[in-house]
């Protein structure tokens, strides 16, 4: 009986983790050097062309702690890292502005440690080349407002690393206002993410609040910058798994920095980091058990020239 006890109980952890997961890494700080000095409301939009290519080198990982004392589940520190190259095609533009988009993953490396012990490169090959052969097709208006997300080929599998690499780059896509924007003034933009395994499904709330802070220059390039602060939030009840009952809550908190280029229309940069927490409590028949989860997470986006 214990062992029918923990394998759900490990497998929703796993499920938890791999869609709150993105980078561990250093704070995120703003420009030392930001120009506030904007006499008129600056509008911000996307621009697009038929046949634009953009690439992005991206890193995503995560460092995670589980513990779960009375389940019969050994403590686990995991840590993992995705380092790749995003790449953006704008496969048309209808008149109204929106682009059709298709996005994909070159160069692609995953490292995973537990407990200290590095995951096999043979272990984790399949993981690669999954996300190595993902494809997304969206459309997208010129504020950011995202319609009809397809991924090619997507089995349940997929779709868990999909949902986890989306999660990572919460807060690197803003929907702009449709009014221009003062430095200090902000605006909120609500993502939920889902996720459902069998019988157990899982929503994540994020609340992303962007701050317009001013411009500065990146390289030869003026660029404004936005202030990100994100709120996640997790509270599923009497969620079924086989015989197993869960009920899993969380929150988090995130600072990140954005750098949008106006006169290409287009986010040349950004870093983001999160700091979570969830609790996990299983039903099996045989009385609750249950774990608590601790991450930091960060996710870093850089256009390539």
């Amino acid at each position: 009986m214990q062992r029918s006890l923990r394998l759900p109980l490990a497998f929703a952890a796993a499920l938890v983790a791999l869609v709150l997961a993105s980078t561990a890494g250093a704070t995120p700080t703003p420009p030392k050097k930001i120009d506030t000095d904007v006499k008129t409301p600056q509008v911000f939009r996307y621009k697009f062309k038929p046949g634009d290519t953009q690439r992005y080198d991206t890193v995503m990982a995560q460092a995670i702690k589980m513990d779960g004392a009375n389940s019969g589940m050994p403590p686990v520190d995991t840590t993992s890292t995705i380092k790749a190259t995003m790449r953006t095609k704008t496969e048309s533009v209808d008149p109204e502005g929106a682009a059709t988009l298709t996005t994909t993953y070159d160069a692609l490396e995953l490292a995973i440690t537990q407990n200290g012990v590095q995951v096999d490169k043979s272990q984790v090959a399949p993981l690669e080349d999954m996300l190595r052969g993902m494809t997304s097709r969206s459309q997208m208006t010129d504020r950011g407002e995202p319609r009809d997300v397809k991924i090619d080929g997507q089995d349940q599998g997929m779709k868990q690393l999909t949902e986890s690499m989306k999660s990572a780059l919460v807060g690197t896509n803003p929907v702009f206002p449709e009014k221009g924007l003062k430095p200090g003034e902000s605006w909120a933009q609500k993502i939920p993410m889902n996720l459902a395994q069998g019988g157990l499904k899982l929503t994540i709330n994020f609340d992303v609040k962007y701050t317009f802070l001013g411009f500065a220059n990146v390289g030869d390039v003026r660029t404004a910058i936005f202030r990100t602060d994100v709120e996640s939030s997790m509270n599923d009840d009497a969620n079924a798994l086989g015989n197993a009952r869960f009920k899993v809550s969380g929150a988090g908190k995130g600072l990140g920095y954005l750098y949008f280029d106006p006169s290409r229309g287009t986010v040349v940069k950004s870093d983001l980091e999160m700091k979570q927490s969830t609790d996990m409590t299983v039903d099996a028949g045989q009385g609750p058990s249950s774990i608590k989860m601790t991450q930091t997470t960060s996710a870093t986006m850089d256009l390539k020239k």
